[in-house]
């Protein structure tokens, strides 16, 4: 769930600022400062995660009494446009992050995706989500023009534009919620309608303030000529998430149809999809020029592949002078000066480099012990010459860099992938850093995107015994967990728990890697909105994680390096080996004439019997890879117990 206001009469003097925030999570704030001012002075703010929100404004002193604003409408959202969370509406698992690397179009596609933008309109009715793009003019004068989808416009609706949400780390495939701390203050509000058209179904706004250089945008070039491309992309925000790319590798076909050739026919994505919240968006060439925007489709996925359906695209080339009057075409909005120009290129222009070569993590390599990295780095060559020899430098902390060198033969926006060697960090905290130091023996022209880090965290549990304590909050059943192995296998979990109670979980681990993850479905956390509750994850009184300020969730990875022996014990001189087994165990004993219970995870029984000689074989064969326990009494009461561990 998530809560949005709209603020008119909106003013902020310079050095003022607004902040907006989940009740006790001040340190997550989405920022607003006097770049939000615009004309007429009205402001969305973001959705933001949580039942409870907090707007907190300050001014200094020299601006003392200047600001301005009034709240006058707030909605409530059931799909969250904000945060991570597993119980929402994701995007489609097809999806790739317009980080993806894409062979062939790599620079341009980096270029393209600088003007594009997720749209929030908000009306009386509730709220609506699209996309759209910057797009240029013939006078590259960068005027702020948002070109969507003419189905995306309500007459009485108030709009905000958010710009570069862009995940540095993308999955490719990439399924998943988008992270809302990834430049979540670049939006801004409010836009005048410049031309619409429902026959090509095109939208053309101006947005009513200027826009910051420090966000880097870039406006978008098209072309008019009506020309299939020679294949095409699309960039966009499906389903309010965070922005991805889908890719054609054949012509746009024109649709030939009842009501004239008026669209571009996309039969089908060989990579990713468009989905609601997707309209709007553009349609690229293979030079990265706008022909066109979203208008319906009935592409999705099968698994984690498009499922094969057409798109259809209103064109741009139709749109620029079908309509009688400016307000219904492009022409004189984006060629101003009557020049007759069939296309313009991106404003700034796309840099140009002849070396040019770029590394970006494929996979981080972090383990789920966290104990080491072997990463997967990709270069890649964005210049106009031909890479043919690197050399990359690695380290961790603050040992001696390591230098590979590598040689072949990357043309421009081709790349080839490389294996680091397994590093190991200490324990603790750990920074790894990779730089591509040259390139064909000399310094790179561009090395804004040659250094990449990944921070971890090691953690050596010299112990067995994990507890885990949970005290709820009101909301109890909002609260779940579980701990995973290096396998993916949860060996412990729970969820659904009562009211403001105490929860004590005892784990016996074996030695290994574990992922321990808790998440509270309704994003609030334990400790501050609902109620009084922590959670605590330790060993032997050792805090290894916990809080109660956890939003809608946190996780931990840690490695357990204790002795699987006995238990503290009453019967002295019982031994048992081997253990950890394949389900044979050898039990030795002093005194004849003991008895035994086996037990699982759970407590519940699993064999019982009697152990009648010095020498006895304990046979569990039968019983699945796991943990148990093993007690061993007499008739005078004294026992002890094991901890069993069948591989």
């Amino acid at each position: 769930m998530n809560i949005h206001f709209w603020i008119r009469n909106f003013f902020i003097p310079k050095g003022a600022l607004l902040y907006a925030y989940p009740e006790g999570h001040r340190q997550e704030a989405d920022i607003y400062d006097s770049l939000q001012n615009n004309n007429p002075s009205y402001f969305g703010i973001w959705p933001i995660s949580g039942g409870d929100v907090w707007l907190e404004y300050y001014e200094p002193g020299n601006v003392k009494g200047l600001g301005r604003f009034e709240l006058f409408k707030a909605g409530l959202g059931y799909q969250n446009v904000a945060t991570k969370s597993t119980n929402e509406t994701l995007s489609l698992s097809c999806n790739f992050d317009v980080e993806c690397f894409m062979d062939g179009i790599e620079n341009i596609k980096n270029h393209c995706k600088k003007s594009v933008t997720m749209i929030l309109g908000g009306t009386d009715e509730g709220a609506f989500l699209a996309s759209g793009a910057l797009i240029n003019n013939t006078l590259n004068d960068g005027t702020p023009y948002i070109l969507s989808a003419n189905h995306a416009w309500v007459d009485t609706a108030m709009y905000t534009f958010r710009f570069n949400w862009i995940n540095p780390n993308p999955d490719c495939p990439s399924s998943g919620w988008g992270d809302q701390s990834i430049n979540e203050n670049q939006t801004v509000s409010g836009a005048t309608l410049r031309a619409r058209r429902a026959q090509t179904d095109f939208l053309l706004m101006e947005i009513n303030t200027d826009l910051p250089e420090e966000w880097n945008l870039v406006w978008s070039g098209w072309d008019r000529s009506g020309i299939p491309s020679l294949f095409t992309f699309g960039i966009h925000h499906p389903a309010g998430d965070i922005m991805k790319i889908c890719r054609d590798f054949d012509s746009p076909e024109i649709l030939d149809e009842d009501n004239g050739d008026i669209k571009w026919l996309i039969n089908n994505w060989e990579i990713g999809t468009t989905e609601g919240g997707s309209s709007g968006s553009p349609l690229y060439t293979d030079q990265g020029e706008i022909i066109g925007q979203l208008w319906a489709g009935a592409s999705a996925c099968n698994g984690s592949n498009p499922n094969g359906a057409l798109d259809v695209y209103g064109r741009f080339d139709v749109s620029w002078n079908a309509g009688i009057t400016p307000d219904t075409r492009l022409k004189e909005w984006l060629d101003p000066a009557d020049t007759g120009q069939l296309s313009v290129g991106f404003y700034p222009p796309l840099p140009t480099y002849s070396l040019d070569g770029e590394i970006r993590f494929i996979d981080q390599g972090t383990s789920i012990c966290g104990d080491g990295i072997e990463s997967v780095i990709r270069i890649v060559n964005n210049g106009s010459s031909v890479i043919s020899q690197a050399v990359i430098q690695y380290s961790i902390n603050d040992n001696t860099p390591q230098n590979i060198y590598w040689e072949g033969n990357l043309s421009e926006n081709e790349a080839e992938v490389l294996y680091l060697p397994n590093v190991l960090g200490d324990n603790g905290n750990n920074s790894f850093v990779v730089n591509l130091l040259s390139i064909n023996g000399v310094s790179d022209e561009n090395q804004e995107n040659d250094i990449l880090e990944a921070n971890f965290v090691k953690r050596i549990v010299p112990d067995n015994q994990i507890v885990l304590e949970i005290l709820t909050d009101n909301f109890g059943e909002d609260i779940s967990w579980q701990l995973t192995n290096e396998n993916g296998a949860v060996l412990h979990s729970g969820d659904s728990y009562d009211d403001n109670q105490l929860y004590i979980q005892d784990m016996t681990l074996p030695n290994g890697c574990y992922l321990f993850s808790i998440s509270d479905s309704y994003g609030d956390g334990l400790c501050c909105t609902q109620g009084n509750g922590y959670y605590s994850l330790n060993y032997n009184g050792i805090l290894l994680q916990g809080g109660g300020d956890m939003g809608s969730g946190e996780s931990i990875n840690f490695k357990v390096e204790g002795e699987l022996s006995i238990d503290k014990n009453s019967i002295e001189n019982v031994k048992i080996y081997p253990n950890p087994s394949k389900g044979i165990y050898n039990i030795q004993l002093i005194d004849e004439g003991k008895e035994y219970i086996l037990y699982n995870q759970l407590g519940q029984t699993l064999k019982v019997g009697s152990l009648n000689s010095k020498e006895n074989i304990l046979d569990i064969s039968f019983l699945p890879t796991g943990i148990y326990k093993l007690w061993v009494g007499d008739i005078s009461g004294d026992y002890t117990t094991f901890t069993l561990l069948k591989e």
